[in-house]
């Protein structure tokens, strides 16, 4: 992932294998302080996006700007 608090990250070395962060700032505020572009989504569009039923071709994928580190 880009971006994490460390106490994330910590987390997740628990659970995987392997965890990649490019950055980890402290203080960590926010994910959308290290983005140019970091729109919301809709709840509709998550569950959209997460249907088992959806054809992965036709779920709606938010659009995001280039990244900010």
């Amino acid at each position: 992932m880009p971006v994490a608090p460390q106490d994330t990250i910590n987390d997740l070395k628990a659970e995987a294998d392997h965890v990649i962060c490019l950055s980890t700032p402290d203080p960590f505020w926010a994910v959308g302080q290290h983005y140019a572009e970091f729109p919301q989504v809709s709840d509709a569009e998550v569950i959209a996006a997460l249907s088992a039923d959806a054809d992965p071709e036709e779920r709606p994928m938010p659009e995001v700007g280039p990244r900010r580190l």
